[in-house]
C-alpha cells in the first residue's frame, strides 16, 4: 500500500527523497521477513534449488544489503522527519 502510495504521489508531483527512501527502507526490510519466513516454513526443504525459497531469501539480500541499503535509505528518511542529519 505504501509503495502504491508513493507512485500515485509521484504521478501527482508531490514527491520528495525522504518518502521514496523510508518506501525503499520499509519495501526490502518487509520483502526480506516474507523470504526468510518462507524459507523457515519450508523447514529442510527451504534450502533445495529447486523450490527457489533461498534463491528468493539470496535474492533479496543483495537488494538489502548493497552498498547499506536500507541502512542509508532509513538516515535520509529520519533527515526528512527530524530535519536533523546523521551524516554529511
Amino acid at each position: 500500500m505504501l509503495t502504491w502510495r508513493v507512485t500515485k504521489m509521484y504521478d501527482k508531483g508531490g514527491l520528495s527523497i525522504g518518502k521514496i527512501a523510508m518506501t525503499k527502507a520499509y519495501d526490502t526490510k518487509i520483502t526480506r521477513e516474507v523470504a526468510q519466513l518462507g524459507r523457515e516454513v519450508m523447514g529442510g526443504n527451504g534450502i533445495l534449488h529447486d523450490l527457489y525459497a533461498m534463491k528468493a531469501l539470496a535474492d533479496i539480500e543483495a537488494l538489502y544489503t548493497y552498498e547499506g541499503t536500507y541502512d542509508i535509505n532509513a538516515l535520509v528518511a529520519g533527515r526528512e522527519i527530524t530535519g536533523v542529519a546523521a551524516f554529511k
